[in-house]
């Protein structure tokens, strides 16, 4: 069902340095070194994506971290080499 979707957000996220993951509607982007630099568009990328693809985004869950914060995605704490992170949590609703 998200082939589709989860290709494009991982060829964009590919394209700008990032690695993406998904478990269910939690969208999870790392990165290290540079990438910083290109993490805001990454972020106008996956929302256009997102509502192309008839989802929306529920801003209030989006989170932008760094090294020195505790990380955690669906209640697994993740930070132990990752620079930069960001996860954007969607809503399925079509």
């Amino acid at each position: 069902m998200c082939r589709h979707f989860d290709n494009r957000l991982a060829t964009i996220a590919e394209n700008l340095g990032f690695s993406y993951t998904r478990y269910a509607d939690d969208l999870t982007f790392s990165a290290s070194g540079d990438a910083l630099h290109q993490i805001f568009n990454l972020i106008k990328n996956t929302k256009f994506i997102i509502d192309n693809e008839g989802f929306t985004v529920n801003d209030n869950k989006t989170k932008i971290s760094s090294k020195s914060v505790q990380q955690e995605v669906t209640d697994v704490i993740v930070n132990t080499q990752l620079k930069i992170f960001f996860v954007l949590y969607s809503s399925t609703k079509r």
